[in-house]
């Protein structure tokens, strides 16, 4: 009987060291993993007002000042990364970058990426005429032929 008990009591210390070695693990590295911050591939082009190169090299605009103030409240690293609008896209689509701002709403778009839900600017867009044009108008425009941003 005596032997059973010893057994027995061998097989608690057993379970409560592996216990205790498992809670350890969890609980212990829990901070480590949590002190590192997200860091988000972000894509920037030349679009100024809205995300530009300035006089010091560094990303400048309406978007970045956006997105960084976001990542300082939510403790994230951005990572900017240059490209060309479609470029961009493609980096988008390959997964090379996480975010791409000002993209426009488009059906196709929505089934590969998330939008954001708030609408944060509205975008313009800037139409250019020879000089001897008689367009004053966007009626003018029936039956022209329009140039256009490929994958804007």
């Amino acid at each position: 009987m005596n032997n059973k008990n010893n057994i027995w009591n061998l097989k608690k210390y057993l379970i409560l060291f592996i216990c205790l070695i498992l809670f350890y693990a969890i609980f212990i590295t829990i901070p480590v993993f949590a002190s590192e911050p997200l860091t988000l591939r972000v894509g920037a082009y030349e679009n100024s007002p809205k995300i530009f190169t300035d006089d010091k090299g560094n990303v400048s605009g309406f978007w970045p000042d956006i997105i960084n103030y976001i990542a300082s409240k939510e403790g994230w690293q951005i990572e900017w990364v240059w490209c060309i609008w479609l470029q961009c896209m493609d980096k988008l689509e390959n997964k090379e970058i996480d975010l791409m701002p000002d993209v426009g709403f488009t059906e196709p778009r929505s089934k590969k990426y998330a939008f954001s839900r708030e609408i944060v600017l509205v975008s313009w867009s800037r139409l250019y005429a020879r000089k001897d044009s008689d367009i004053e108008t966007i009626l003018d425009l029936e039956d022209k032929k329009i140039g256009a941003l490929v994958g804007s």
